[in-house]
């Protein structure tokens, strides 16, 4: 109901990822240079931990929503606040990056030979903040909200191909060794690794 989210939204509480809690509004002010008008969020702060901390060396900080009608609660503020969107950690790495990798063939042929065929990869090259990180593997937040009512509807699709996008990290020590035949006859071992 559009009158209480009115009343209330200013004393919702959000709990971040390290444990503080923020309002929306005191959310969205501190994200404004950095990336305004979206929220990202974890689900699950132990499987993505590296995500997270990904996002919190840039400086974002990462709102936690595991619960059940967390979902629905998404799709309500994002109705009822004009320009704001909920984004899942490992929906989207342009705020990762630190602007365009080196356009490799060789990688994307590489990585793209990795995917099954219920899958729809593309493989992207970008240099990410934290070179540590090989790749992040990246699903469209539409297609996980999708794919999460069909599961909640008990609706599976199971023909439906899953959308990802590789973001191979072109910083990372082992991308660079195996963009040089670094690996040799081990190349394909090392990138299924990675993927």
């Amino acid at each position: 109901n559009r009158k209480f989210y009115d009343r209330v939204s200013s004393c919702l509480l959000y709990t971040l990822t390290d444990g503080t809690r923020q309002t929306l509004d005191a959310y969205l002010e501190k994200a404004k240079e950095k990336h305004e008008g979206v929220v990202y969020y974890a689900t699950d702060p132990d499987l993505q931990s590296q995500y997270i901390s990904l996002y919190n060396a840039r400086g974002i900080d990462v709102v936690l929503l595991d619960g059940i009608v967390d979902e629905q609660f998404i799709q309500a503020v994002e109705s009822y606040k004009e320009g704001t969107s909920f984004k899942r950690v490992y929906a989207d790495a342009s705020a990762l990056t630190e602007g365009e990798g080196e356009k490799s063939e060789k990688l994307t042929a590489l990585f793209s030979s990795m995917a099954t065929e219920s899958m729809k990869l593309t493989v992207k090259t970008e240099k990410l903040a934290d070179e540590n990180v090989p790749a992040v593997l990246n699903i469209p937040e539409e297609n996980r909200r999708v794919e999460n009512m069909m599961k909640l509807y008990g609706a599976a699709m199971p023909g439906m191909p899953v959308e990802a996008t590789l973001v191979v990290n072109t910083g990372n020590p082992i991308i660079k060794r195996l963009e040089e035949d670094g690996y040799g006859e081990n190349a394909d071992s090392v990138a299924k690794q990675v993927f």
